[in-house]
């Protein structure tokens, strides 16, 4: 569905606004879906998913990303070094 709703748009963003940048549903909702790709979490392949794996580099690229998903991170991180697999999976 997410796909479909990018696809549909001329923006590459979830809502088309006048300021042909993200809004708060595309923050909102990289929040929920950011965090399960390979980045993070890594337990869905978003492989055939062309539109949203565009979007989310979109939004990777904002400015205060890196900073905002540090703890996020370093989370992930620890999570992996617990027996060596990622418990998400």
């Amino acid at each position: 569905m997410l796909e479909s709703i990018i696809e549909s748009g001329t923006s590459g963003f979830i809502v088309d606004s006048e300021m042909r940048g993200p809004t708060l549903a595309d923050i909102s909702c990289y929040t929920e879906v950011g965090q399960l790709g390979p980045k993070y979490l890594d337990c869905l392949d978003f492989d055939q998913y062309p539109m949203i794996r565009c979007w989310m580099r979109k939004m990777e690229n904002l400015e205060g990303y890196e900073e905002s998903h540090n703890p996020l991170r370093k989370f992930c991180e620890v999570m992996a070094t617990q027996n060596g697999k990622n418990p998400f999976r």
